[in-house]
C-alpha cells in the first residue's frame, strides 16, 4: 500500500498494490513461489521441525529460457527385489539464467494440477520461452490424463530408455 498526497488541494488518496503470488506445492514443505519479479525455489528440511531452505531465488528478467523435461528415477521396495521394476518419474524445470548457473528442480514436489498449469500460463505471459521436446506442457494441460501415464507414454512411443538421468 502506498499514500500519495496532493499537494494542490490538499487530498490524500491510498493506493493497494496488487501483487500477483503463487504457491506451488504445500507451503510447510518442498515448493515453489512465483511473484511479480521472482520465482524461489524450497526444499524440504531434512529434519523434522527444520526450516525450508531457499534453493534458488530466480529475478523473471534474468530469465533466458526455461527447460522443461523428465527423469525416471528407480523405485524401492519388494517388487524390485524380486525383479519387478518400476519408475517414479519427475518433471523438471531447467531455468537458463543469464550470467548465472542454471537452477534446476522438481516442478512436481506437493503439487496440485491446477497450480502447476497457473504458474506456467503465468510464465510464459511474462514472455518467457519454453523448451518442451514432449509436450510435457501439453500432457500437464491435459486434464484426462495422469502425468505418470502420460510420461510412461512418452518413454514408449519414443523408445526410451528407464534411467537417472535427463530425458
Amino acid at each position: 500500500m502506498y499514500i500519495v498526497y496532493d499537494y494542490l488541494d490538499g487530498s490524500i488518496t491510498i493506493y493497494q498494490e496488487l501483487i500477483m503470488k503463487f504457491v506451488i506445492g504445500k507451503k510447510k514443505e518442498a515448493h515453489w513461489e512465483i511473484d511479480e519479479h521472482l520465482i524461489r525455489v524450497y526444499s524440504k528440511p531434512q529434519i523434522v521441525f527444520g526450516k525450508l531452505k531457499l534453493e534458488h531465488q530466480i529475478y523473471l528478467d534474468n530469465i533466458e529460457s526455461i527447460e522443461i523435461y523428465f527423469t525416471s528415477l528407480p523405485m524401492g521396495g519388494a517388487a524390485n527385489r524380486v525383479g519387478v521394476f518400476s519408475y517414479a518419474h519427475q518433471v523438471m524445470f531447467n531455468i537458463k539464467i543469464k550470467n548465472e548457473k542454471n537452477a534446476i528442480f522438481n516442478i512436481l514436489t506437493g503439487t496440485n494440477r491446477d497450480e502447476l498449469i497457473q504458474a506456467i500460463n503465468y510464465l510464459k505471459n511474462k514472455n518467457i520461452t519454453f523448451i518442451d521436446q514432449y509436450n510435457l506442457i501439453a500432457l500437464i494441460n491435459d486434464k484426462n490424463k495422469k502425468i505418470w501415464d502420460g510420461v510412461e507414454q512418452i518413454i514408449k512411443e519414443n523408445n526410451l530408455p528407464y534411467v537417472n538421468h535427463k530425458v
